[in-house]
């Protein structure tokens, strides 16, 4: 039994695998260059302005989030994306006047 504990525990180092929860990217970009931004999620909800701009938070398992950008000009677009890794989740792009591109899911 000992043995195979220490196997099990030896692939696992060596797999790859990985219990830590994934990261995921946030991005707000545009040709507006100038946002209000409003992110909730497990910590809370933030709000702040700010041009092109891109952060990351670790999942934590069944919580949900929310990341709302309006544009601040009446004209240019406004785009909120989600990514884990390399892969594009969801995105959501407004180009009306002082428009609102809102994305939400469960991680």
């Amino acid at each position: 039994m000992k043995k195979l504990l220490v196997s099990l525990v030896v692939a696992f180092l060596f797999c790859g695998c990985s219990v830590i929860s994934p990261e995921y990217t946030f991005k707000i970009s545009g040709t507006s260059g100038s946002y209000s931004v409003t992110f909730s999620d497990y910590g809370g909800t933030s709000q702040f302005d700010c041009g092109n701009k891109e952060f990351k938070r670790s999942a934590i398992s069944n919580d949900t989030y929310v990341l709302s950008a309006q544009n601040n000009n009446s004209t240019g677009t406004v785009t909120v994306s989600c990514y884990v890794g390399s892969e594009l989740l969801k995105t959501v792009t407004s180009s009306a006047p002082y428009g609102i591109a809102s994305i939400s899911g469960t991680w």
